[in-house]
């Protein structure tokens, strides 16, 4: 090959090489982070092109998703099921500043939480696909919850020794309450061992002395 025509050929790869770079480079970047967690949730963070830097929280579960995003105008929940949808914009709630995350979906309810500059959870409840329905904030603990019972397990009070739990269901906006005592080696947040819902009962264990608490919660089902 002569000289003339390998500088010609380099010139030309050369050239092609920062083509390709140039188109790809205008390909918006969209990077997704997958979390799988408890209940059948899979999280994922989406952050597009850096002409377009909003990120938010792609919550999903079966054919549900669950978009929330805050911004300086505050928070707005997205919410996409086949043909259905609903958009929510909260505003400031109390000043929200952590971004929501979803910590569940049913068949009737999602539940959003978040915090507040003021270090205060704030939990809220909607009906995804109804926008005449209203929105319910829940402004304590959630410890934990079953789903599909659109019910979930906070703490009521906390005394010395005893701390009171309440199992309350979304649905029905009834509850009932379960005591327990504290433990010195279970004297801080959440105070328990084990928690577990079984055939409607909520099972609350301390191991250290061993201590079982059990409450049959149907009465508030209905």
């Amino acid at each position: 090959m002569k000289p003339n025509q390998l500088y010609f050929l380099l010139i030309t790869i050369i050239f092609s090489a920062c083509s390709n770079v140039k188109k790809e480079s205008s390909q918006p970047e969209i990077i997704l982070k997958k979390v799988f967690r408890d209940h059948g949730l899979t999280d994922q963070l989406v952050q597009k092109s850096e002409k377009d830097t909003s990120t938010f929280w792609k919550t999903v579960k079966g054919d549900v998703e669950v978009f929330s995003e805050i911004t300086k105008k505050g928070i707005t929940i997205k919410t996409v099921n086949k043909n259905h949808q609903r958009i929510i914009n909260l505003g400031k709630v109390e000043e929200a500043y952590q971004l929501p995350k979803v910590e569940w979906i049913s068949k009737d309810f999602v539940c959003i939480h978040t915090f507040t500059k003021k270090e205060k959870t704030a939990n809220i409840f909607f009906i995804p696909y109804n926008s005449d329905k209203s929105i319910s904030f829940f402004n304590k603990e959630i410890v934990a919850i079953a789903p599909e019972e659109n019910t979930f397990v906070y703490i009521s009070n906390i005394g010395n020794p005893i701390i009171t739990y309440a199992i309350y269901n979304v649905l029905t906006k009834k509850e009932l309450l379960l005591e327990a005592q504290i433990t010195k080696q279970k004297a801080e947040f959440p105070y328990y061992d084990d928690l577990k819902f079984r055939d409607n009962k909520i099972i609350i264990t301390m191991e250290q002395p061993h201590e079982c608490y059990i409450l049959d919660y149907r009465s508030i089902l209905k």
